[in-house]
C-alpha cells in the first residue's frame, strides 16, 4: 500500500532535500547568511539618512534653480544609490573583483549615456 504524499518522511540532510535548502533550526542567521549581520542601528541610520535625501530632493523640485536644480538632484540620486549599494546591498563585505566589476558597469554605462547626449545634440 502506497503512502500519502503528504505524509512523507522530511528529508535528513541538506543533500536530500529537493531544493538544497537547510532548513534545520540549529542553524543561526550569521551562519545562515555568510556571518553578514548589520545592526538595526546601522540599518535605521541608513534609511533615516535615504528619507532626509528624498525630503531634500523634493524640496529641491520646488525651487527654481533653472539648470542647476537638474544636477543637483541628479547628484542627490547618485549618492542615495551609493548608499544603497553599499551597506543595504551588502558591497562594504564583498571582495575587490565585485567592487571593480561595479565601478566599470558605471563607467561603461555613463560613456554610453554621454554619448547618447552627444548624438542628440549634434542631430539636425
Amino acid at each position: 500500500m502506497d503512502r500519502d504524499p503528504i505524509q512523507q518522511e522530511q528529508p535528513s540532510t541538506v543533500a536530500d532535500h529537493p531544493s538544497g535548502i537547510d532548513s534545520s533550526p540549529e542553524l543561526t542567521v550569521p551562519e545562515q547568511h555568510g556571518g553578514r549581520v548589520v545592526d538595526y542601528g546601522s540599518l535605521v541610520g541608513v534609511w533615516a539618512s535615504l528619507l532626509v535625501l528624498m525630503a531634500l530632493s523634493v524640496a529641491l523640485s520646488g525651487l527654481s534653480t533653472g539648470g542647476l536644480g537638474a544636477g543637483i538632484a541628479v547628484l542627490i540620486a547618485l549618492f542615495q544609490t551609493a548608499i544603497a549599494l553599499w551597506l543595504f546591498m551588502h558591497l562594504k563585505y564583498e571582495s575587490v573583483v565585485y567592487k571593480v566589476f561595479l565601478v566599470t558597469l558605471i563607467v561603461t554605462f555613463t560613456v554610453f549615456i554621454g554619448l547618447t547626449f552627444v548624438d542628440v545634440g549634434f542631430r539636425n
